[in-house]
């Protein structure tokens, strides 16, 4: 009996000692393994919640990154929260809405350009963004040099020159994970930039204005904000409002962006 609880006792001990690698061995995604070139980089990214899969679970690392998909990834690894406001149809544009606050020079930003956000974004203005994020200046080859200097880029042959950059050459979805790891590696995971937007294109302003106006309502519920705009005619915001399946339909009303005080324009 003695030898049975000894034999017991190891077997258990051997049980706790050794560690259970099904969970964290697995792979994030179904088709980038182990032996992919940046295989570390984009597990990283995507246990760090900065960078999404497909619904059937694939990652397409060797797709061409879109300028909404980059701007998607800027915002979530700079905890940089959208902004959503009256108008807005593009699955991203509350995401430019809020990196429009610090005045970072993507080419997406207006409502009616889903062209462009939808397009490959150049690595060019990739510097040029993650440049600026850092509160350095954003002319291409300064903004490629702060590419090398923070170790985010080697150029695409590992000579560090401006031609060698690339900078009207797209990015993978697998590369631009390389470059976001670079950036946290290098310590590079806060906004420098300074918000410091004109009202017209003041999109938290905006949403605040939008809160005010279905609080002076009665109905607050049922308010619905159709489109809201800055009037530089006025200074004010300028909203077409209504009440949801009312007969009655819109009426404008005007907000002072400094007071808060809404004004109903009939």
């Amino acid at each position: 009996m003695r030898g049975f609880k000894i034999v017991f006792v190891l077997l258990l001990a051997l049980l706790l000692y050794v560690p259970f690698y099904s969970h964290t061995s697995a792979q994030t995604f179904s088709d980038v393994h182990r032996s992919f070139w940046a295989y570390h980089e984009i597990e990283w990214a995507g246990n760090a919640g900065i960078v999404n899969g497909y619904g059937d679970g694939s990652f397409k690392p060797n797709s061409t990154l879109t300028e909404a998909q980059f701007a998607a990834i800027l915002a979530d690894y700079l905890n940089i929260n959208p902004i959503t406001v009256p108008g807005d149809y593009h699955w991203a544009q509350s995401i430019y809405n809020s990196l429009n606050m610090y005045g970072l020079p993507l080419r997406g930003y207006a409502n009616n350009n889903d062209s462009i956000k939808n397009r490959p974004v150049k690595r060019g203005t990739i510097a040029r963004v993650l440049a600026a994020t850092q509160g350095h200046r954003a002319e291409i080859s300064a903004a490629v040099q702060f590419m090398y200097d923070h170790h985010i880029s080697s150029g695409r042959n590992g000579i560090k020159t401006f031609s060698s950059y690339g900078v009207d050459e797209t990015l993978t979805r697998a590369q631009a994970a390389v470059f976001f790891s670079h950036l946290e590696a290098n310590g590079l995971t806060q906004m420098v930039a300074e918000k410091d937007p004109h009202p017209r294109d003041n999109y938290e302003a905006m949403a605040e204005a939008v809160d005010l106006i279905k609080r002076e309502n009665s109905d607050s519920k049922n308010v619905e904000v159709k489109m809201i705009y800055y009037d530089d005619q006025n200074g004010m915001y300028r909203a077409k409002v209504g009440i949801k399946d009312s007969p009655y339909g819109y009426w404008f009303a005007l907000v002072n962006p400094v007071t808060g005080e809404v004004t109903p324009e009939y």
